[in-house]
């Protein structure tokens, strides 16, 4: 019997007690302290929402706002071990703050992966932009600046408000006036934001017939469902390594949209 990795005792390693913790049934007198340090810790991070920009491409942007589209996969980086076939969640009174991956065939292999997202978190969207008006003269105001925007992707202009902070690196740049890489949007000038509602783990194929829908994928003539997901997965991540057939493991977001952040002073289109 290999001995346990947090204490010098050689006893039974298992993955399946309430919170998906397998040190709790080792030894409790060494553990308990480290164990209940790092849940706090993990605990008191998971409840403190974040707000995170979201890339998305052109068609799946649009697919969100109509809300058509409801749920996205991310590859997990770096992908857990080959050996570990299996995962669940490490859930606690606020929720599930941690993932463990496992080999079902030897309790010792494991390992844990932290979601980098949380249910809860907010997401604003980011889309490629061009300020075509703004205040060039507000050094030293902490206020910061109002910017007349024009979206690229429907054309449309509004006035948005950003920080002195993104004022002064919007500025900075060679070109301020000219079209934005959605990479490079500052978190004041989007106009979309989403809740994360749930969060899974899986492989990108086991992926259902109701989730491809969610993604908004159509079925299109004799194509399938399926078969459509997989040729839009390959076209954003076979160049990546992580093509269809390679089967990566992967988040899986579920999101709605927040109209109460979606509020423009819209100018025309």
């Amino acid at each position: 019997m290999k001995p346990c990795k947090n204490c010098k005792h050689r006893d039974t390693l298992k993955i399946g007690d309430a919170v998906g913790c397998p040190f709790q049934k080792i030894c409790d007198k060494y553990n308990y302290n480290m164990y209940e340090k790092v849940k706090r810790c993990l605990v008191t991070e998971a409840k403190m929402s974040k707000e995170r920009g979201m890339l998305f491409t052109k068609e799946n942007r649009r697919k969100s706002v109509d809300g058509i589209k409801t749920q996205t996969r991310r590859i997990i980086q770096p992908q857990p071990k080959t050996e570990w076939n299996a995962v669940k969640p490490i859930t606690t009174n606020a929720g599930v703050i941690s993932w463990c991956f496992y080999n079902k065939d030897d309790p010792y292999d494991y390992g844990y992966i932290k979601c980098p997202h949380a249910v809860g978190d907010l997401w604003y969207q980011l889309e490629p932009f061009r300020v075509i008006r703004g205040d060039e003269n507000m050094a030293g105001q902490p206020a910061g600046a109002e910017l007349c925007i024009t979206y690229s992707d429907d054309r449309s202009q509004a006035f948005k408000r950003i920080t002195y902070a993104e004022w002064t690196k919007w500025l900075a740049r060679k070109l301020p006036h000219a079209y934005t890489s959605s990479r490079f949007m500052y978190k004041s000038l989007s106009r979309y934001w989403y809740e994360i509602t749930g969060i899974r783990v899986e492989r990108v194929q086991d992926i259902s017939g109701e989730d491809i829908r969610a993604e908004g994928v159509a079925e299109l003539g004799c194509t399938t469902y399926r078969l459509n997901f997989q040729i839009l997965w390959d076209s954003i991540n076979k160049s990546r390594g992580f093509g269809w057939d390679v089967n990566p493991w992967v988040w899986c977001y579920t999101y709605n949209k927040q109209t109460a952040y979606n509020q423009l002073v819209k100018i025309g289109k």
